[in-house]
């Protein structure tokens, strides 16, 4: 897992940045804009309690998906994103 500040080589006051006018961060619109698929999870502990369900989820919504990448965020919330 590879936090986001060092994934996207950016500070945290720039990635905490409001980049739009619906509020998202830098970091929000970098990790929207990674990927075709992308999920959020509240922490690292859900992430993990959650993985195994959500792989076979992932497999079954669209097998051709791969992980990307595995991403700690600013707030601590895990993200992964599939190409």
């Amino acid at each position: 897992m590879i936090k986001t500040t060092e994934y996207f080589n950016m500070t945290i006051d720039d990635l905490l940045e409001i980049r739009n006018d619906y509020g998202y961060t830098r970091e929000e619109c970098k990790i929207l804009d990674d990927g075709i698929k992308i999920n959020f999870f509240d922490n690292v502990e859900e992430y993990e309690k959650e993985k195994e369900e959500h792989n076979q989820w992932i497999k079954n919504y669209d097998s051709r998906l791969e992980l990307k990448v595995e991403l700690l965020t600013i707030d601590e919330r895990v993200v992964t994103i599939y190409y």
